[in-house]
This record gives structure tokens, C-alpha cells and sequence, in this order.
């Protein structure tokens, strides 16, 4: 895709690179991206549904998705019919990131240095990711569980956290 500035230096080491899994999930928004090699993109289903553009009514291609781990909160705002209370998100503070782009998954981190300036996303082998002008997807997720205080990972596969121990507590 000649023409944007996006991606990685060309002839950089990349140590985390890797392939990405066919499929990602994001379970905590009910979201699963699937990579198709034919068109470099992602696609999204939301709910087992496919996202689509609504200008062309067409599915979403996504060729940048970045899954953005940040501190969250539960507001005091009942949002939905179900009695649900908000979500808020931390934006200023950064935290752990994923970055999926061309069928391989780069690790690293995303900061924000002020309100007034758009975010960075510096990545673990010591490059910073710049972010194309189109098809390119976010996804916010808690990095703090609600009820356990614990750092995790809410995709499938995490890069950042071992998986969880057997709770140790004697079964009742």
C-alpha cells in the first residue's frame, strides 16, 4: 500500500514480531477480528454479527487494529435499560497495547503527553508505530479486573500476563 506513512522502519529489528492468530478476540466487547490475506485486512463481527461500512454497506476493513489496555472505573451513570453503569476509561495514563497489521501482531505500549496531542505508541523493540490516516480500528479494554484488582488480558492470547492460576480456595 505505497503512499502511507504507517508501519514499521523499513530494515528495523523487529524482536516481538510474530504472526498473528488467524482470529483475535476480544471478548470484553464482544468482539472477534479475522484476518483475510487476500486484501491485507481485517474484518470484525460484533455479537457474531459482521461490522460494516455504513457509507458502502460493505464489510469493515480493518488494516491497523490496536487493542489499548486502560485503566477503567465504573461510573455511577446507569447507561442502559438493564441498569448497567458506565464505563470510564483512563486515557492520559497509557498502559500495555497490541498492534495487528498485515497478519502479524507487534507488542508495545500507547501514552498520551498531553490532552491537546495525539496519542504515541512506542513499541516494545524500541521503535515507535506510526498510525496510517484510514482503516484503522481500536479497541479499549480494562486493564485492571473489576472484582479481583488483578492485571489481565482480556483477548484470547495475551502477550503481557501469564495466564491465571487455579484459584487455590477449597471447592464448597
Amino acid at each position: 500500500t505505497a503512499g502511507l506513512t504507517y508501519g514499521i522502519t523499513p530494515g528495523a529489528t523487529q524482536s516481538r514480531t510474530g504472526a498473528a492468530p488467524a482470529s483475535i478476540s476480544v471478548p470484553e466487547n464482544n468482539s472477534t477480528y479475522a484476518y483475510d490475506p487476500g486484501t491485507g485486512t481485517y474484518t470484525k463481527n460484533e455479537e457474531g454479527r459482521p461490522m460494516n461500512d455504513a457509507l458502502i454497506n460493505q464489510p469493515l476493513h480493518i488494516q491497523l487494529l490496536i487493542v489499548m489496555h486502560a485503566r477503567e472505573t465504573i461510573s455511577n451513570i446507569v447507561e442502559d435499560v438493564g441498569g448497567g453503569h458506565g464505563r470510564d476509561f483512563d486515557m492520559e495514563s497509557g498502559g500495555a497495547a497490541e498492534f495487528y497489521f498485515h497478519g502479524k501482531m507487534q507488542i508495545g505500549h500507547w501514552a498520551s503527553t498531553s490532552k491537546e496531542f495525539p496519542f504515541v505508541f512506542p513499541l516494545d523493540s524500541g521503535q515507535t508505530l506510526t498510525i496510517p490516516h484510514n482503516l484503522v480500528w481500536v479497541d479499549v479494554v480494562a486493564a485492571v479486573s473489576h472484582y479481583s484488582g488483578v492485571s489481565r488480558c482480556p483477548i484470547d492470547w495475551c502477550p503481557h500476563h501469564p495466564p491465571p492460576l487455579a484459584d487455590p480456595s477449597p471447592a464448597h
